[in-house]
């Protein structure tokens, strides 16, 4: 592929990159790394790489490059307190920030874990709950008519659902074979391989993360007068700087991705998974957050890929320049801009193609403020992008529009579940307890089995409860970003690696908002199960579910509303 000559306009003038850095001239090849405040103006790069170096994106611990390197710039663990309530106290109320825990490159194993969606007994379970659930909640919907507003939260819930499992039923697991075939075919040899800009973006990310994944880019292999480094600091700090120009990345799995740009001119963007490693020294919310991901990019993306509804995630894809250039550089939007940026290549006629292979390891949030704050910029980004007309008068095909509407319905639908999940039983015990039994919950049992049992010995990473802790800070940050969008309030882009940048309000008004909600939810119920079986002789056991259940919710929870 000819590399192209015409200079890029594609500065990104929302978020300044400072140069804190510069070539010497007289630096050879092999030790060219470069920060720059102009990423894009190398007039012969044909392809761009980003991999951001932060907490909400995977770093650049790359496949098949050996193990960490810097194994001695982990931070010490903290010592353990001295009781278990103190131990308590320092989980919830923590005074320092959590031991970071690097990456390391993904195994082979590891490389290779999400070719096999292993789709049927997921959406075979799925469907069963799915309407198991939809039962039950249509049900009490239509039980008496002080219920039927509730029909209005069961419709959207019933229309997200059967759009997600329509995509994923005729959906097709990725064509491994024919990936070989194209790396057979498009050998990357020094004669042939097109130019590549590296993009390490960071700002304000532990210095110890960044010199890993500048220590794991060193090591990758590619024509070294093809490739080019920048490292793009929002920080400015002398000290990244100073790690910079140690390193030379050679890039080694752009042989893996390169051959499919060159097999399809049309091809603008390749995008692979952010795969995170779960293990006992994160703490509890890295461990439910890189776990909730494994769905996404084992599953959906490659469903959608085969109607070329793939999004760009931003880290760890190749980019090809000229795309970028067609559609006027990065989307300058404050969050989620690398949606934008492949919904507008798609627009115009390039396609974006997602490869499920796990060539790198990322760290995710490891603590509920930041996870909080990743999670609303990605809702808001798909807020914004559907309630744009732009979106609907597209010529992204019928199909392609329902992928990218399933993505906004899924937020909306986690969103609503704080509310619509808890208040069913105790309606019905309050109002009309004579349709009020002890098997009514029966309709949900499916539902959290799924949840719980199906998915533990579906996914390839530990499945235990910090995911369903999770889960709930993930409620609360859509719930943000749907009112935030709702009222016109604009959210500013934040580095999840800078924690720093986390001390807004909104985290702790969504804790507040969590602690009100519990305590309405917990004492309606504590009054209707005094009322009904102290005052009015209900049998005692018909209320023993309901309570199991908002106590087990309560447990769900609890992480957040004691996590200051």
């Amino acid at each position: 592929m000819p590399p192209s000559r015409k200079r890029s306009r594609l500065t990104r003038k929302s978020k300044s990159k400072k140069s804190v850095g510069t070539r010497n001239p007289e630096t050879p090849p092999q030790s060219q790394a470069e920060t720059s405040s102009e990423p894009l103006t190398r007039p012969h790069a044909a392809f761009n790489v980003l991999t951001v170096s932060s907490r909400n994106a995977t770093q650049a611990s790359l496949a098949n490059l050996g193990q960490n390197p810097f194994e001695h710039g982990k931070k010490q663990d903290h010592e353990e307190p001295a009781s278990p309530h103190a131990q308590k106290k320092v989980g919830y109320a923590p005074l320092h920030d959590p031991p970071l825990v690097l990456p390391e490159c993904p195994t082979n194993e590891e490389k290779y874990c999400y070719l096999h969606t292993n789709r049927v007994p997921l959406y075979i379970f799925g469907i069963f709950a799915f309407f198991s659930l939809s039962a039950g909640m249509w049900l009490f919907t239509v039980c008496d008519y002080i219920f039927a507003w509730f029909g209005l939260f069961v419709f959207l819930l019933q229309a997200y659902l059967m759009v997600s499992y329509f995509v994923g039923i005729v959906g097709r697991d990725w064509d491994f074979e024919s990936h070989k075939q194209v790396l057979l075919s498009y050998v990357i040899t020094a004669t042939n391989a097109p130019t590549a800009d590296i993009y390490l973006p960071c700002c304000s990310e532990d210095l110890t993360i960044l010199e890993n994944t500048y220590k794991h880019v060193q090591n990758l292999e590619y024509p070294q007068d093809k490739l080019k480094v920048y490292v793009m600091d929002d920080g400015n700090k002398a000290e990244v700087k100073e790690i910079a120009e140690r390193f030379c990345p050679r890039p080694d799995f752009l042989s893996e991705l390169i051959p499919e740009h060159l097999a399809d001119d049309k091809t603008a963007i390749i995008q692979t998974p952010q795969f995170f490693r779960v293990g006992s020294n994160q703490t509890w919310v890295e461990q439910g957050a890189g776990v909730t991901q494994e769905l996404f990019y084992r599953v959906v993306q490659v469903n959608r890929n085969r109607w070329g509804a793939s999004i760009c995630v931003g880290s760890n894809a190749v980019y090809r320049r000229a795309a970028l250039e067609e559609v006027g550089g990065t989307a300058e939007i404050g969050f989620s801009e690398d949606v934008h940026t492949g919904f507008g290549a798609v627009n115009r006629g390039w396609k974006v193609k997602y490869i499920p292979l796990c060539l790198a390891t990322g760290v995710c949030p490891d603590t509920p403020r930041s996870f909080l704050s990743q999670q609303m910029r990605w809702c808001m980004g798909s807020t914004t992008l559907l309630s744009n007309p732009e979106f609907w008068k597209s010529k992204l095909t019928f199909i392609q529009k329902v992928c990218y509407l399933c993505g906004f319905m899924y937020y909306s639908a986690v969103a609503l579940s704080i509310f619509v999940s808890s208040i069913p039983g105790i309606l019905l015990l309050w109002f009309r307890p004579i349709y009020f039994k002890y098997y009514n919950l029966a309709f949900a049992v499916p539902s959290i089995a799924y949840g719980l049992i199906v998915f533990h010995f579906w996914a390839k990473a530990s499945f235990g409860f910090n995911v369903q802790h999770i889960m709930v800070i993930q409620s609360y940050a859509y719930l943000t970003a749907i009112k935030d969008k709702i009222f016109g309030k604009t959210l500013q882009w934040v580095p999840t690696g800078d924690a720093r940048a986390h001390k807004s309000n909104k985290y702790r008004n969504m804790r507040i908002l969590c602690w009100m909600w519990t305590l309405t939810v917990l004492g309606a119920l504590v009054g209707a199960v005094t009322y009904r079986v102290g005052f009015k002789g209900m049998v005692w056991y018909n209320t023993l579910p309901l309570i199991i259940l908002n106590v087990y919710n309560v447990y769900l929870a609890h992480p957040f509303l004691f996590h200051t």
